[in-house]
This record gives structure tokens, sequence and C-alpha cells, in this order.
């Protein structure tokens, strides 16, 4: 009575049957496996490894500038801004 009281109803729809609450549904054809042979890996060239480290420089350098100037610009505006607080 609880359940129906707060608005509790039985799902519309029928939910499908789990193939794992159900041994008997499971399907008895096997799937055949076959082995394939992988690609051997291969290093990178010298060139790649170079441009890597040049990029990942750029970029490190291209983000503390970035991350600079904002800290640069929030302290010199909290400087001002209690400066002027001082002043009054």
């Amino acid at each position: 009575m609880a359940l129906i009281a707060a608005g509790w109803r039985k799902p519309a729809r029928a939910t499908a049957r789990s193939l794992r609450a159900h041994p008997s549904l499971r399907p008895t054809e096997r799937f055949g496996v076959t082995a394939v042979e992988a690609p051997a890996y291969r290093h990178p060239r010298w060139w790649r490894r170079l441009w890597s480290v040049v990029a990942g420089s750029v970029l490190a350098v291209w983000t503390g500038a970035i991350t600079a100037t904002i800290i640069g610009f929030g302290a010199a505006w909290m400087v001002i801004r209690l400066s002027e607080m001082l002043k009054r």
C-alpha cells in the first residue's frame, strides 16, 4: 500500500531476460579464435624525438608565460586595490 501511495507502478515495458541468469538460454555455438601476428614495435626516428622535445619545451614556456601574466596582473590589481583602500 505504501508503494502505491508513493506513486510506484510496474514498468510499462517488459525487460529482456538476461543470458547470465538463465544458462539454458546461452548459445551453444562457440566462436572460433584465430591467432594474428602483430607488427613488431618500431622505435621512433631521432628527428621525431627531437621534434617532441622542442614542441614540449615551447608549450611549457608558452604556458608558463600565460600563467605568469595572469598571476602578475592579479597581483598588480590586488596591490592597487589595497593601496586605494588604505588611502581612504
